[in-house]
């Protein structure tokens, strides 16, 4: 597991991360179900301002037509 300084294991944000590198792509859905938060897009600025992360995002349309966007780390 790797773990991002300062953060506790059990922490949200390191939950997060840990998702995104084990390949999973995040949408704010996804994230109320899974961490029970509502501010992906926070972990996610911080992800990436705070840490250096290197996270994509893109639109998505979804089944009910709606568009949000989702959030993944590219494959190295």
């Amino acid at each position: 597991m790797k773990t991002l300084p300062g953060a506790k294991v059990d922490s949200t944000i390191q939950k997060i991360y840990q998702d995104l590198l084990d390949g999973k792509t995040l949408t704010s859905l996804s994230a109320i179900f899974d961490y029970r938060t509502v501010c992906l897009t926070k972990y996610i600025s911080d992800l990436r301002l705070k840490y250096a992360v290197n996270v994509r995002d893109k639109w998505i349309e979804t089944e009910s037509g709606k568009r949000c966007k989702q959030y993944f780390l590219l494959s190295k």
